[in-house]
């Protein structure tokens, strides 16, 4: 399968080090780096998840000015600390001079950093059959002919409005749910999300649960 992916991306940085005491100045944590380990964020990250599962896949997106630093603790895995550089992106040129018909499928990674505006989601959705949507942007008519829809949680109670006024919607969307996966889409109270301690605890039970770096866990699309 060959897959287009067009989104913002950055550059996910992770700086892994130790803390063993509290800074004199502040009540903070000294921390010692000890480590670092880069690789593709957001949109490139979605473009890895693709390849890794054996698509043939080619990115359009925004120079990677855009980084996002963790601070991890090597002693419990937890990130003390994020630092977002150039946190936005420009704008994505020519697009209507570009062809996509030689693609089985369009995945749409939007963050909102600026790469995609609403008119140039608009137009892919218009032109092509096969698009997926990830975004950060509140939702409305521009979005009407995207087929496939992925949001979590806070995003769909974020949108609930909009999307119980659009029923066409409801196919479309493929959301993260940890449990009611029976009960319809559309309701009126928010999601129920099983918290993520009680999560953790049946996972860590389970044979088959593999625990991950931090590195590795992230929203895949």
């Amino acid at each position: 399968m060959k897959i287009l992916v067009i989104g913002d991306s950055c550059t996910d940085v992770f700086v892994y080090g130790q803390i063993d005491r509290l800074c004199p100045e502040a009540p903070v944590p000294t921390f010692q780096p000890v480590s670092q380990k880069e690789n593709g964020g957001m949109a490139r990250n979605v473009k890895n998840n693709l390849v890794a599962l054996g698509a043939d896949v080619h990115i359009i997106s925004n120079d990677n000015g855009m980084k996002k630093v963790r601070y991890v603790d090597t002693n419990s895995n937890q990130m003390i600390m994020r630092l977002d550089e150039n946190d936005v992106c420009g704008r994505i040129e020519n697009l209507r001079d570009m062809s996509f018909s030689d693609y089985d499928a369009i995945v749409i990674s939007d963050y909102d950093k600026g790469f995609l505006h609403v008119d140039d989601i608009q137009y892919i959705c218009e032109k092509y059959e096969d698009v997926f949507i990830d975004t950060k942007k509140e939702i409305d008519d521009w979005i009407m002919n995207v087929k496939y829809i992925k949001i979590n949680s806070i995003e769909y109670n974020n949108n609930v409005k909009y999307i119980k006024r659009n029923d066409n919607h409801q196919n479309k969307i493929q959301s993260y749910r940890e449990k009611n996966l029976s009960k319809p889409l559309i309701e009126d109270e928010p999601m129920d999300v099983e918290p993520i301690d009680e999560l953790f605890k049946s996972n860590i039970q389970d044979p088959s649960f593999k625990e991950k770096e931090i590195s590795d866990i992230e929203d895949p699309w």
